[in-house]
Order: C-alpha cells, then sequence, then structure tokens
C-alpha cells in the first residue's frame, strides 16, 4: 500500500497507537482541530511578521480555566524555537499562542476504531 506522505501510519499501527493511550488511562481520546484555524495560525505570521512563516507548530497540553484538557498551538520558528509573541504592524505585541481544539469526549467519533476498543 502506498503512503502519499512520509509521516503517514498504516491504519491498524494507529489503531494500536491509540489502543495503548486508552490503556495508560487518559481521559481524553483525542481532539478536534479546524484546519481553518490551523491555517490561520500560519497566515497570521506571515501577515504580522513580513516575510515569516512558522516551519512547524508544537503543541502543548494543558488544562483550561473550567478544568478540561486543553492543547496549546504555537508557531515554532527554523532554530526550533517557540514564538511566543510578536509584534503586528501597529507596534503592539501580541500572543502567539492558540487554543481552539475540542476534546474528545464530547467531540468522539464513536464509530472510529480509533476511539474504542
Amino acid at each position: 500500500m502506498s503512503t502519499n506522505s512520509l509521516y503517514s501510519l498504516p491504519l491498524l499501527t494507529a489503531i494500536e497507537y491509540t489502543r495503548r493511550w486508552r490503556t495508560q488511562g487518559h481521559n481524553i481520546k483525542a481532539f478536534t482541530i479546524d484546519v481553518a484555524e490551523l491555517n490561520d495560525i500560519i497566515d497570521e505570521y506571515g501577515k504580522k511578521i513580513p516575510d515569516f512563516k512558522p516551519s512547524q507548530i508544537r503543541i502543548y497540553f494543558g488544562i483550561n480555566s473550567q478544568g478540561a484538557e486543553a492543547l496549546v498551538l504555537i508557531g515554532v520558528d527554523d532554530e526550533g524555537h517557540d514564538i511566543l509573541t510578536y509584534v503586528d504592524s501597529k507596534n503592539i505585541e501580541r500572543p502567539g499562542t492558540y487554543d481552539f481544539t475540542h476534546p474528545c469526549p464530547d467531540t468522539c467519533d464513536n464509530e472510529s476504531p480509533l476511539s474504542h476498543d
């Protein structure tokens, strides 16, 4: 079976990864991330920091103010450093951290072999 990406996982491998995660007692099975929002992070850096695009996005695990698991997404520069803040076109310092994720449960695909045994 050919893959389109160097980073593609065979489905059975993905099922095994997620099964191992669940057997470790973790409450959260997955996070849903809006692709448009992810693209906005990349585009925002390009607009607010001229001629710059992050080379990677790093994801940190966290707990939000309501006590729910959350992901903190942040751009990463070519040297591997988090882009914690940036200065916009009006010379105002802005945060470079984002959370627009939705945890599973409650946003699970209950029919997926990745979310249950």
